[in-house]
């Protein structure tokens, strides 16, 4: 999965995304919208996972039910929140996995 800076109104994976929000995207998808010209390619600098996301998790209160999923993922709603654009189950997932 790599980030790409979205160029023209997306939506994907049921969220919306404005000019110069950050998406993490597979290899296919992100074929397609670079050939539509709604993304940027991958900038090889930032491919990973930007800090302010692992931060933004890192805030959320642990203790507090609602901010969690039962299998202990952070909703998606409140990380949305905290980083002000759509975080999509994808971006939050890549966080994850290198952080457990």
């Amino acid at each position: 999965m790599t980030w790409h800076r979205v160029l023209a109104p997306l939506r994907h994976d049921g969220l919306s995304y404005r000019p110069g929000d950050r998406v993490a995207l597979t290899p296919e998808p992100a074929r397609a919208l670079l050939t539509a010209g709604a993304i940027a390619p991958a900038d090889p600098d930032r491919s990973t996972v930007p800090d302010p996301l692992r931060q933004a998790i890192a805030a959320l209160d642990p203790h507090d039910p609602a901010l969690w999923t039962r299998d202990g993922k952070p909703r998606l709603e409140p990380l949305s929140r905290l980083m002000g654009h759509p975080v999509s189950a994808a971006e939050r997932d890549a966080v994850l996995t290198p952080m457990r």
